[in-house]
């Protein structure tokens, strides 16, 4: 309301400032040629045989003081029987070429109004600016001038200004109370949607049904979308906190029972070192689970942002992976690494290595000893499309869908070791990275193609 009233009042106060100039511009026009006819209608006179005569001695025509020049001209009593007031601010000379004064009006007894130049002049009179037109009379060899008080057209311009912006002003006083109330009533519903808004329960993620005018309607969509995904976000996370607790608790339960065996049974010694490696184990198990889930979640945080990638060999991060994995799950299978040292991606070096790293761990735990893990990369149109296939068996086309969510194994595959959230973070990282990932079975297993742009 504040800057519609504001911009209205601009809008006025521009149109009254050119109304002045134009209404100024035009006077000046009209005033200006009065007065080159003043002086010609006097050269008319003078060069009549019936007209003025002029001698040596000045004509002077009188100007009746009818009141003060100078005072406040915002009465109305301007008009007499014997003239108008505004006659002493209107005057006029002739002048013989020699500077004998002629003829004048009483209130030009002095100096001439300019230099005796053909045109318009200004010139200053007791402190005030008059307006002037000389004209040289080739009939009587006299120069003629006529003037007028600039503060004449600056009077009747105000007086024009203010007969138009004055109901211009009163308009404005019913066009804004009418704004408000149109504002108001069309902003009501938007209110109403803010009260619903402050009143609501942080677990309240109903959608906003209530229609807004049309203008706003996009916010009420919007904040509807939004609260589905907060709802979405938030089962998400319930059944990820589900998930994660049942995860923990089993290999918990696990090492307590080893605990207490160990310490209230009567074992032999090679009982107890099994007992110790049976704990070293699932102790190994929870802190790949807890530094997943930990990865997982910094992942997942609004606040994550990937740093800056850079290009990368994928035959040299390959390698990486394959010298940092464990002896037992380097030697179970026979590695097939197809790859040019030419292919490069962009990406970050941390990320990538642990997308890699995850999916290679799953295509070895999922291979039978002696399998073969294949991995090949082709530069396409599409970007660069690096395949890793094992000869696991593959999964069942149903469980194809579910690869990468959260926890999920085949019960197929319960027996092999593992948590469920490599594949997870595989598809966190490639979200990321705006990629693509493919899941398809083939003769023998698994094959990951993954697309790199």
């Amino acid at each position: 309301m504040l800057w519609i009233n504001l911009s209205a009042l601009i809008l006025l106060g521009i149109a009254g400032w050119r109304t002045y100039q134009a209404t100024e511009h035009e006077l000046d026009e009209l005033f200006d040629a009065e007065l080159a006819q003043t002086t010609r209608m006097i050269s008319a006179m003078l060069n009549q045989e019936n007209g003025v005569k002029l001698t040596n001695v000045t004509t002077i025509v009188d100007v009746p003081r009818l009141t003060n020049p100078d005072e406040d001209d915002a009465d109305d009593k301007v008009r007499f029987v014997s003239g108008h007031r505004y006659e002493s601010k209107l005057g006029f000379q002739v002048w013989s070429p020699e500077g004998k004064l002629l003829l004048a009006s009483k209130n030009a007894l002095q100096k001439p109004f300019s230099k005796m130049e053909h045109g318009y002049h200004d010139f200053y009179q007791d402190g005030r600016r008059w307006l002037s037109y000389s004209y040289f009379d080739k009939g009587t060899g006299t120069w003629i001038f006529a003037a007028q008080r600039e503060d004449v057209r600056s009077e009747l311009s105000g007086y024009i200004v203010d007969e138009q912006m004055l109901p211009l002003m009163l308009t404005w006083v019913p066009v804004s109370l009418a704004i408000f109330i149109v504002v108001s009533l069309v902003l009501a519903p938007v209110n109403r949607f803010s009260d619903e808004l402050k009143k609501r329960r942080p677990d309240e993620l109903t959608p906003f049904n209530e229609p807004l005018p049309k203008e706003v309607e996009p916010v009420r969509i919007a904040t509807n979308q939004l609260l589905e995904r907060i709802d979405h976000f938030i089962e998400l996370e319930k059944q990820f906190i589900n998930d994660a607790s049942h995860e923990l608790r089993t290999p918990l339960a696990g090492l307590k029972v080893r605990l207490v065996n160990l310490i209230e049974l009567d074992l032999t010694e090679q009982e107890r070192k099994d007992g110790l490696e049976a704990i070293l184990a699932l102790t190994d198990k929870m802190t790949s689970l807890v530094n997943q889930l930990l990865l997982i979640a910094r992942m997942d945080s609004s606040k994550f942002k990937a740093p800056q990638p850079q290009s990368i060999v994928v035959r040299e991060v390959v390698d990486e992976v394959i010298s940092d994995m464990p002896e037992p799950l380097l030697e179970k299978v026979q590695w097939n690494i197809r790859l040019q040292n030419t292919i490069q991606v962009n990406a970050e070096p941390v990320l990538f290595h642990t997308l890699l790293r995850n999916l290679m761990d799953n295509a070895v735990r999922y291979s039978p000893p002696d399998g073969e893990v294949t991995i090949s990369a082709e530069q396409t149109s599409d970007g660069v499309l690096i395949r890793i296939e094992d000869e696991g068996g593959g999964v069942p086309p149903d469980a194809l869908k579910r690869l990468g969510k959260r926890f999920y194994r085949h019960e197929a595959k319960s027996n092999i070791s593992g948590v469920g959230l490599g594949l997870s973070i595989v598809e966190r990282i490639v979200a990321l990275n705006h990629w693509s990932i493919n899941y398809a079975n083939n003769d023998n297993g698994l094959v990951v193609t993954l697309t790199a742009r």
